[in-house]
């Protein structure tokens, strides 16, 4: 009976020391954080955060990015709606500030929060660089400060500079960002874990994550306020077996620091009291020598990924320096600049193609162009600068969204009347842009059709409308700036029409038409990917007409006469022949003018 009384008395002092948690982390337990994150998506993230400094009455702590940051946004930007941390044995809710977030190529973020009122944290609690086969426990779990017990420990399996694997039973998704704890305290912060693993970030990257930036604060942490600094390296309590030689050599090689220094030591001394400590060292000095080489070899990496995506200064070479280098010295700038040559939401809306400035002969060149009219000569050089165009005409059905949102008036509806072709010319009472050739009302399956019965006046409203609901600046394209782009700017081959020396690839024309108006974009369009700037509708321009305006023509962006009667017509229609399509045709009539045969297409300032 004694015996068996003595056995129960052994196995639940057994049992009770097995389940105790580990005193370390208990310790260190008051800097832990649960931290719940919503995002902007709908969906939540749960984690852990821990205490790494404190600074003007903020505190700082470390997390796993992925915590408070969606993967696939924009590094660095705090998409959460909300982030939400209580410590370990609180319950009040605080409110978490993202200074520094990614999730690749570290998964880690430091956060800001107010510090409460009479909170008190641990701040000697840095553990030292683990090796493989170290135990370690950790703080969080489900939501919960849990700390496992001296059953549940897990241990080192691989240590490196930058992150460490970790051995372990019974974690799970919900304990990232807590802190793993070694014999002497914190070496590191969980990212990833499963079942049977975990994977974290070593002490030295989350020490380089935090003070990468100055933006960041940078005098705070753990033990005596600095944080993740060399350990400290203590003499022990002097033996019998510590010679004064020893201890002095020792101490010289502490105050030089150097690796030649320890070296020394341990030449002079292999079996001396500090063989272990001399040899720590080294190691911490290599491996600080081996991130100085690292970090200096990123850098330079940066600096040339930098140097070529400014010197290109396009939209794809700052996507791809932001894709390489999110977290880069010249991320901020990278962002900026490619915001700047984003393209705004109107040019997919208005279907507006980019043409390049450059110079080109304007006017009629009888090899290139056939028998010239007396105004289309004589040719002249001219240079412009980059604009938009449209890469069609404007549709009936555009133009009907501009009424019924401008409530305007066109030249047609306040006459009562434009003119039609029904075989022959007439004036027709009642029609308006809302009809087609005949007079007759368009039905939805035409809203495709270019726009008719709109005079110049009429055009002009419809760019002021589209510059106030985009902010832009639309107009009509100036005659050189029309010819420009019906020659195909710079890719120009030469041709008679616009795109082609065969008028029935590009234009709708007396010939093939069948006498009516086609819907846009449906021949080939020219060099620049624009359609019917030969043929369909003749277009308004911006210029004044004069038959002899090419005598007196500016060299560099011709905005046309001062002031005229006649507004400028180009490119031609479904109702006229070839000649009147070739690109430097010029044709003119009065801007209140509206019938079947005369449209326009919209230019844009870059």
């Amino acid at each position: 009976m004694l015996r068996l009384v003595i056995i129960l008395l052994y196995l639940g002092c057994s049992i009770g020391l097995f389940a105790q948690a580990d005193p370390v982390a208990e310790a260190i337990k008051p800097n832990v954080a649960t931290i719940s994150s919503r995002f902007a998506s709908g969906t939540t993230e749960q984690g852990f955060g821990f205490v790494v400094g404190e600074r003007n009455n903020k505190l700082y702590l470390a997390t796993a990015g992925h915590v408070v940051q969606e993967d696939g946004a924009e590094p660095g930007k705090e998409n959460a709606l909300s982030i939400r941390l209580r410590f370990c044995g609180d319950d009040q809710d605080l409110v978490g500030r993202i200074l520094h977030s990614s999730i690749r190529p570290y998964d880690f973020a430091l956060l800001e929060i107010d510090k409460p009122i009479g909170f008190v944290w641990k701040a000697d609690c840095l553990g030292t660089r683990p090796g493989p086969g170290l135990s370690v426990a950790y703080i969080g779990k489900a939501n919960s400060c849990y700390i496992p017990t001296a059953t549940t420990r897990g241990t080192v399996n691989r240590a490196g500079l930058d992150r460490l694997l970790i051995d372990i039973i019974g974690l799970s998704r919900g304990t990232s960002g807590a802190p793993v704890i070694g014999p002497q305290g914190i070496i590191g912060m969980i990212t990833t874990a499963d079942q049977a693993s975990a994977d974290a970030l070593s002490l030295d990257r989350l020490r380089n994550e935090i003070t990468r930036d100055e933006e960041f604060p940078q005098r705070f942490g753990l033990q005596a306020g600095v944080f993740l600094t060399r350990p400290v390296i203590t003499d022990p309590a002097p033996s019998s077996s510590t010679t004064g030689l020893d201890l002095q050599a020792w101490r010289n090689a502490k105050t030089k620091a150097t690796r030649q220094a320890y070296q020394d030591y341990l030449s002079k001394y292999p079996k001396g009291q500090f063989v272990t400590e001399a040899r720590e060292a080294i190691q911490l000095i290599d491996d600080q020598e081996a991130e100085k080489r690292r970090r200096a070899a990123e850098e330079k990496q940066d600096q040339e990924a930098w140097d070529l995506a400014s010197e290109k200064n396009k939209l794809e070479n700052y996507q791809t320096y932001l894709s390489q280098y999110p977290q880069g010295k010249y991320a901020s700038e990278a962002r900026k600049r490619r915001d700047a040559l984003l393209p705004s939401p109107d040019i997919a809306a208005n279907n507006l193609v980019k043409i390049d400035g450059g110079s080109f002969t304007m006017g009629c060149v009888p090899s290139r162009d056939g028998d010239c009219g007396s105004d289309e000569t004589p040719s002249h050089s001219v240079t412009l600068t980059g604009f938009y165009l449209s890469k069609y005409e404007v549709t009936y059905g555009q133009f009907k969204t501009f009424i019924e949102s401008s409530k305007y008036q066109t030249d047609a509806e306040k006459k009562g009347y434009s003119y039609v072709w029904t075989g022959k010319w007439e004036q027709k009472n009642g029609v308006t842009w809302k009809c087609d050739v005949a007079g007759n009302l368009r039905s939805s399956s035409e809203s495709q059709h270019p726009v008719i019965h709109v005079s110049h006046n009429d055009a002009v409203a419809y760019c002021q409308w589209l510059s106030t609901q985009t902010g832009k600046t639309y107009r009509l394209p100036t005659e050189a700036e029309w010819e420009y782009a019906a020659r195909g700017g710079k890719q120009s081959k030469g041709t008679k029409y616009a795109g082609s020396n065969q008028i029935g690839e590009v234009a709708w024309y007396y010939d093939n038409s069948n006498q009516t108006t086609h819907e846009v974009g449906k021949l080939n369009a020219n060099e620049l990917g624009l359609y019917d700037l030969s043929g369909n509708v003749w277009e308004w321009c911006a210029d004044w007409y004069a038959e002899d305006y090419y005598k007196n023509s500016p060299f560099t962006n011709p905005q046309g006469p001062a002031s005229g009667t006649s507004s400028v017509l180009r490119g031609g229609s479904w109702i006229y022949n070839d000649i009147y399509s070739r690109v430097a045709f010029r044709d003119f009539i009065n801007p209140d003018f509206t019938n079947v045969f005369i449209g326009f297409r919209v230019a844009r300032n870059l």
